[in-house]
């Protein structure tokens, strides 16, 4: 059976591919408040509606509660883009 994580519960290591690097260890934001968002793809409306509210509170948000947001895509059209 898969575990389910609830809001603030800490998040096992992992390595994953990101647009800057290709085996960045998710370690390395321990200690911080993490957003991961699974996005689909950036091409969908709902998508780009959600990705600019987060940009928008963004700039009130990250530098003042420590907190990093990571977008998750399926599409291999977003790692171009």
């Amino acid at each position: 059976m898969m575990r389910q994580f609830l809001i603030g519960d800490p998040v096992p290591d992992f390595i994953c591919q990101t647009t800057a690097n290709p085996r960045y260890h998710f370690n390395t934001v321990a200690g911080h408040y993490v957003v991961l968002s699974f996005l689909g793809s950036i091409n969908h409306e709902k998508t780009q509606k959600v990705l600019n509210f987060l940009l928008q509170k963004a700039k009130d948000l990250l530098p003042k509660k420590d907190l990093y947001f990571f977008g998750v895509s399926i599409d291999p059209k977003d790692k171009e883009g």
